[in-house]
């Protein structure tokens, strides 16, 4: 094998090694599944309805749990030790 037979079968190693890359970027930069209102509005995607309301059915099991679990109703150490009337 001569050098430029070697440099030729690295440029093309490089080549596709580069393309491998920017497949794996692009998809790693893809959102996987629907995105919550805040990111909407941190990315400028608020006005897609679609998108909107794909975040508002990932958003309400959240805010249901939060109307049914208040702040600060957990149990805590002070609460398992409190010695009731």
């Amino acid at each position: 094998m001569t050098l430029e037979e070697y440099a030729d079968r690295e440029v093309a190693d490089a080549m596709e090694r580069q393309k491998r890359e920017q497949y794996v970027m692009v998809a790693l930069a893809a959102p996987l599944g629907p995105r919550r209102y805040d990111q909407l509005l941190e990315d400028g995607d608020e006005d897609d309805e679609k998108l909107v309301e794909e975040s508002t059915y990932k958003d309400r099991p959240w805010d249901d749990w939060k109307d049914a679990n208040e702040k600060g109703i957990a149990d805590t150490v002070a609460s398992k030790n409190a010695v009731s009337p």
